[in-house]
């Protein structure tokens, strides 16, 4: 690519990626004016960041986190967090955070003002009504949506299968006019016939005197590689021996005066290749494919408004005008996705010294194996290490929206699925359409034209050769490889972390939990030390199915850089995890607290247990909640916040104390209180 760039000026990047810190750098000063105009704490801000994290899960995250957010806004907590790390579901309910607090800036100069909003009842009965979001139950006609969203599919499987079905009518023509005339020779085809049958016999009958050592077993594996590419052609040229005197597709004719065998499907073949070439400019799979239809539903359902009426709410623009100066009320959003890359089936390269932050798959350690990294989107950078980081504002990323940015985040039927992807799967995969990724301009090599022919990119999903020396890479759900949204808050060393846990876990082994932490030490040099192991005070117990606590707490520590250093702490980890507390007793009520217990919303979420065990850890797969389905998770994430917080959530009074508590609190203080808060115990 280097080569051609300097031949050809408009292939040139841009601007040379930069590195994570100066990424970094810039958060920084824009998070410095929204604490400005929050009128909060800025002292030594680089460690003193706070951050909250909004695991994937889909609608089930979504509507969970909802439920905690509000109580964490009605505490005066959200308004203080510098940074809102979402993956999957959780960018559902992030997006819809980041466009109501954008709509609400003009005007308002009070960040009570700007977050009072947030959660109204209204809100909460449109998210409630778009538990289909999908095909939501709204007019004119929920059989409708359904109908829309299977011509959807229907329709971008077709349009994605032309240039499959142009290139194998290449192939077949090209066989017609290279082999056509040599299998009308039938003592041709006797000997390929002979020769397969040779090859058989020595299998099935030499075999048993393999020490006679007559042929090498590599030896007959070639032509055995041979024989098929050569039935291969014979079987085409079979099967399709009519299009030899189909017309000619150039003049509509015979042409038996003119144009025979050969000559007749050389012409056909030159006309399927340009139909492939001109059809390949237009063949996006990122508009043909079930990403575009999934971006709309999540802005229609999350945003308000349907991704093309959104032109406002490019990833770039939100909460900025101009500059950091005009930084709004939200938190900085970090929006992960998960960077697809295969093996390049080459020896490793001496790495070439940019001055970024990159590796390559050509570096020794990498060459061989599939691999993914962490690509971000974010307003100001988008990128990963392996790639570098470039502005949001860079060509392809200028036009990116938010609900674009949350659809990738969310992507988790797709070929490529980071380390977890299987070539096999990939390949049926990318042919059925099933796919929402996204292939996204690379920060590495990206270039000045918007040109691209796309059947480089379809045909390196169906065999697996995503690599980062393309034009473009391919991007999939965040959690493909860290679900919880955290590791983005460890880099930037975030000295208190909230994060919410809402992944199916139904055995509770913790694995995206374990995943972080694993990653977090071998990549960040960070240790995530519990006080009290999670397995031990949220897993249920066997015999009462109940949690003992909904949430854990855990020192965060860098790790000495010489050995028999000792770890230095910098901050805590507060984690929520999807359980559910034992239920109060009745006893010692009176018969009007009975009853008021049992009309709350609480008592409806033990009540949807009762007829859904699986609840709180039901299906990802579900993507189509119920009305009651969508108030249990929504009332569970309420309380499990309310928990935290020590705040009895169903008493408006103890809210209103909780919001005079904790918001005269600085992010110093909040991190010893929570680092403190004993989960097991009433503070």
């Amino acid at each position: 690519m280097s080569a051609l760039s300097n031949i050809l000026p408009f292939l040139r990047p841009e601007k040379e990626a930069v590195r994570f810190q100066e990424v970094k750098e810039k958060e920084l000063i824009a998070i410095a004016a929204k604490r400005t105009k929050c009128n909060q704490n800025q002292n030594d801000l680089s460690k003193n960041l706070f951050g909250i994290a909004l695991s994937g899960g889909g609608i089930r995250s979504a509507t969970l986190n909802l439920g905690v957010l509000e109580v964490l806004n009605q505490a005066g907590i959200l308004s203080k967090a510098d940074y809102l790390s979402t993956v999957s579901g959780g960018g559902y309910i992030g997006s819809y955070l980041q466009a109501k607090l954008r709509t609400a800036q003009p005007g308002v100069e009070k960040p009570e003002e700007a977050y009072k909003d947030l959660f109204s009842k209204e809100d909460k009965k449109r998210l409630k009504e778009f538990g289909y979001y999908l095909a939501p139950n709204k007019p004119p006609s929920p059989a409708l949506h359904r109908l829309r969203m299977w011509g959807a599919f229907v329709f971008s499987l077709a349009m994605s299968w032309i240039c499959i079905i142009l290139f194998f009518l290449a192939a077949v023509f090209f066989f017609k006019a290279v082999f056509g005339p040599v299998f009308e020779c039938s003592s041709v085809v006797r000997i390929l016939w002979i020769a397969t049958g040779a090859v058989l016999a020595w299998h099935f009958f030499v075999h048993p005197f393999r020490h006679w050592k007559l042929w090498p077993s590599g030896f007959l594996t070639w032509v055995e590689g041979v024989l098929l590419f050569l039935l291969a052609a014979y079987l085409v040229n079979f099967a399709f021996e009519d299009l030899a005197v189909l017309p000619c597709l150039c003049c509509g004719l015979g042409c038996p005066s003119c144009l025979t065998g050969f000559w007749l499907a050389l012409a056909d073949l030159g006309i399927v290749l340009t139909g492939l070439f001109i059809a390949g400019f237009f063949a996006n799979p990122n508009l043909l494919s079930m990403h575009r239809f999934y971006r709309d539903r999540l802005a229609d359902a999350f945003m308000g408004t349907g991704g093309a009426k959104e032109p406002s709410r490019m990833l770039h623009k939100l909460n900025l005008d101009e500059g950091p100066e005009n930084w709004g009320f939200a938190p900085y959003p970090l929006i992960n996705t998960c960077l697809n890359l295969f093996e390049t089936g080459k020896k490793p390269k001496a790495k070439e010294k940019t001055g970024t932050e990159q590796v390559s798959e050509a570096e020794p350690g990498f060459a061989g194996s599939k691999a993914s990294d962490y690509f971000l989107l974010s307003p100001l950078y988008c990128g990963s290490k392996l790639t570098g980081y470039v502005s949001a504002k860079s060509t392809g990323y200028e036009k990116m929206t938010v609900s674009t940015a949350t659809a990738i985040s969310g992507a988790a039927l797709n070929p490529s699925m980071g380390t977890k992807s299987n070539r096999l799967l990939s390949f049926f995969m990318a042919l059925l359409n099933l796919k929402l990724g996204y292939w996204a301009v690379n920060p590495k090599s990206r270039v000045k034209t918007p040109v691209v022919w796309w059947p480089v990119y379809l045909f390196a999903e169906l065999f697996g050769r995503a690599v980062t020396k393309m034009w473009r890479v391919n991007l999939s759900d965040g959690g493909h490889i860290e679900n919880l949204g955290i590791y983005e808050l460890l880099r930037r060393r975030c000295k208190l972390i909230i994060a919410i846990d809402a992944g199916e876990d139904s055995k509770y082994d913790f694995s995206d939990l374990r995943n972080l932490v694993v990653r977090a030490r071998n990549e960040l040099g960070i240790a995530i030390n519990f006080k009290q192991p999670p397995e031990e005070i949220i897993r249920p117990s066997p015999s009462g199915g109940f949690s003992k606590s909904q949430f854990a707490i855990a020192d965060l520590e860098m790790l000495p850089e010489v050995k028999g250093g000792k770890n230095t702490p910098f901050g805590a980890l507060v984690y929520l995890k999807s359980s559910m507390l034992a239920p109060e007793t009745f006893k010692e009520k009176s018969e009007e607290e009975k009853k008021k217990e049992r009309e709350s919303a609480l008592f409806e979420s033990l009540k949807y247990k009762t007829y859904h065990p699986e609840f709180p850890h039901e299906s990802t797969a579900d993507q189509f909640f119920e009305p009651a389905q969508w108030e249990a998770y929504y009332n569970l994430g309420r309380f499990m916040a309310g928990d935290l917080i020590n705040v009895d959530v169903r008493d408006g009074g103890q809210l209103s104390n909780a919001k005079v508590e904790f918001g005269s609190k600085t992010i110093d203080e909040l991190h010893n209180l929570f680092s403190n808060r004993n989960p097991l115990q009433t503070p």
